[in-house]
């Protein structure tokens, strides 16, 4: 028999919401920035590894047929 939840409990709520965006980062400043600049993107990535666990970089200097190599 299903579960069944009386309404006063009942909320509603949006799938898309409950999903979180990957955020992305531009290691650019990080790899020829500042000392100032590398400490403001691994904040920024410490940051955003707790809510979501995973991050999207790009400009990492990784050439493009090694990333392609990996998938």
């Amino acid at each position: 028999m299903p579960l069944s939840i009386p309404l006063r409990f009942a909320r509603s709520f949006s799938l898309a919401r409950m999903r979180p965006t990957v955020p992305y980062f531009d290691l650019k400043p990080f790899l020829y920035g500042s000392a100032g600049d590398r400490q403001r993107i691994a904040s920024e990535i410490d940051e955003a590894l707790g809510p979501v666990g995973f991050i999207q970089l790009y400009n990492h200097g990784i050439e493009q047929h090694k990333v392609d190599e990996c998938f």
